[in-house]
């Protein structure tokens, strides 16, 4: 009898595939950031902030020191020019100050830098200049004014800058400044009365002297001008006045004559 020989067969069994969805991006994409990852962008994000922050701070710091620096010294440089000019240096004060106005271009920018030199030049005898730096004056605040970065008008330096130009020589920039004076300034705040003195004596010039007394009698405290205005007067005694009476006189003496011999 055969001997039967048994078989062993051996049967590997696959685990089923898993139902779960896979993280991964089926597009082929990469992950997205870990948490981790997350946390560290944004630790830099604060980090570059704080830096930037800090930086421009220590160069606001900086530029603090430097525009203190520069004013201090601007006040020094100032403050010697002023002295010079309270000794009698008149000219060499505003050479001084003419060419401080070049090593601080912001200077000129300004109304009282301008206000000075128009001063200290006037004072000098260098009317010329003077005006020109009274007109730069009034330019500036002509400016500020219409940007609304002044509220109303600075008084005086129109009249001033009219003075200025009266000296010099120039009738016409003297006029235009002195009536600006007049009309845009108050009366209360305004110099009126230097004003009226310099259109005074720039009609009479112009020989216009029914125009120079209506300016001069407007000069609401004349004492500062009185010497001249007295002058004025005088001369209007001489040219008009007593030739206008010894014209009449003689007119009348002729008629009285003439009534005479008709009779």
């Amino acid at each position: 009898m055969a001997r039967r020989t048994r078989k062993t067969v051996k049967v590997t069994t696959t685990p089923p595939a898993s139902t779960e969805v896979d993280d991964a991006p089926q597009d082929g994409g990469a992950l997205g950031p870990s948490t981790s990852e997350q946390s560290a962008a944004t630790v830099r994000r604060v980090m570059l902030t704080v830096m930037i922050s800090v930086f421009l701070m220590f160069m606001g710091t900086v530029m603090v020191l430097f525009q203190s620096g520069g004013s201090i010294q601007w006040k020094k440089e100032l403050a010697l020019i002023d002295s010079r000019f309270a000794r009698g240096e008149k000219k060499e004060a505003a050479q001084e100050l003419e060419a401080f106005g070049k090593r601080w271009p912001d200077a000129p920018k300004t109304v009282p830098w301008n206000k000075k030199a128009g001063l200290y030049f006037g004072e000098a005898g260098d009317w010329a200049s003077s005006a020109k730096y009274y007109r730069q004056a009034v330019e500036i605040d002509d400016q500020l004014v219409k940007s609304r970065q002044a509220a109303q008008i600075n008084p005086g330096i129109r009249a001033l800058a009219g003075e200025a130009s009266f000296k010099a020589g120039d009738l016409e920039s003297a006029t235009e400044m002195l009536n600006r004076e007049i009309k845009e300034v108050p009366r209360a705040v305004g110099d009126h009365d230097r004003a009226h003195y310099y259109l005074g004596l720039a009609e009479e010039q112009r020989g216009n002297l029914a125009k120079a007394l209506e300016h001069f009698q407007a000069i609401a405290e004349p004492e500062p001008w009185k010497a001249e205005v007295d002058r004025f007067y005088r001369d209007l005694n001489e040219k008009l006045i007593e030739p206008a009476r010894k014209d009449a006189a003689e007119k009348s003496i002729q008629e009285i004559l003439t009534s005479k011999q008709a009779d």
